[in-house]
């Protein structure tokens, strides 16, 4: 009876059934378990024939918390391994905005990146589930919302297709001595090409900073089938209440930061006014251990957090 749950819960997958994606030395691979662990074997295997050494402690498996017992079974091979809930990625954004500073015209290729961007990861941090039809307005303004910076109530996560063109062109002016010097064959000017990088990056933070200022303008007027009234409001006052502290500060584990999924989403409940999946009532542990059962707004979240301050400074002094 064990065996048979067993087989339900992590049917045998088919021969390879793995995603993986490379990114020069950068691998990533997502699949069922015991198919990760043969191409793990055949990656440590194999690799140093090519000259890549795989470093067992630096590679992270990320399986829910039903699994991760079940993970350290199957890789107990590998004990130096990190079976963890999640974990931060720094910089994956920046492999494909690479492409898009040295390859002209590639915004036009990125829209199935940004489609997934938009109906699969947006979604997945706001512990929402796309039905996989057409987006809704209300996917669009919040994707919108999400491009963003922190300040403005965003979550810095660019829109390839838009930022493309202009990342391009900045790149290629700042590297335009480096062209002009290589084309004619003469020795590269590094003062002129110092001075020029610097006016294109300037030029690019003007650029930049003036259609966030539009962009932010519009997303902040658009109450209606795309947002609520105090979404809309929440966007329009983000400078003013600067509630994105939270998401700029970096997460130290040996400090006890690190939020859980439940909690990252919860806190995207309070910053996007209970329009996304977390749960809006769900307030334990307010100041010292009282429960309070008020619907979870920036508002409330902004007391909580000064409840839980003022405790903590009272339990040291």
């Amino acid at each position: 009876m064990e065996k048979k749950k067993q087989q339900q819960q992590e049917p045998d997958p088919p021969q390879r059934y793995w995603h993986q994606l490379w990114y020069a030395d950068d691998a990533s691979n997502t699949g069922w378990l015991r198919q990760l662990r043969a191409w793990l074997r055949e990656l440590v295997k194999r690799g140093p024939t090519a000259g890549y050494v795989v470093e067992v402690d630096k590679l992270i498996v990320v399986v829910l918390l039903q699994f991760v017992q079940k993970a350290k079974e199957i890789f107990a091979e590998f004990p130096d391994l990190q079976i963890v809930e999640g974990t931060r990625l720094l910089g994956g954004h920046h492999e494909w905005k690479f492409v898009a500073r040295v390859v002209p015209g590639v915004g036009r290729q990125m829209g199935q990146l940004e489609g997934m961007i938009r109906d699969r990861l947006i979604p997945a941090l706001m512990k929402g589930r796309r039905n996989g039809g057409p987006p809704t307005q209300h996917n669009v303004w919040l994707r919108d919302v999400a491009a963003l910076p922190v300040r403005l109530l965003g979550l810095g996560i660019p829109k390839p297709t838009e930022t493309a063109d202009r990342d391009y062109k900045t790149s290629a002016a700042a590297s335009e001595a480096i062209t002009e010097a290589i084309l004619r064959g003469e020795d590269i000017d590094t003062d002129e090409h110092v001075k020029r990088g610097q006016k294109a990056k300037t030029a690019h933070k003007e650029a930049v900073k003036e259609a966030v200022e539009k962009e932010w303008e519009r997303l902040g007027s658009q109450s209606g089938q795309a947002a609520s009234e105090d979404q809309c409001e929440e966007v329009r006052q983000s400078k003013e209440k600067r509630q994105s502290g939270w998401l700029t500060a970096t997460p130290l584990k040996e400090h006890g930061m690190n939020l859980s999924p439940d909690k990252f989403q919860d806190a995207m409940t309070i910053r996007y006014q209970g329009r996304v999946g977390g749960r809006r009532a769900d307030v334990r542990d307010v100041g010292e251990g009282g429960v309070c059962n008020m619907p979870l707004t920036a508002q409330s979240g902004d007391c909580r957090r000064c409840d839980m301050m003022k405790s903590t400074v009272r339990g040291r002094v």
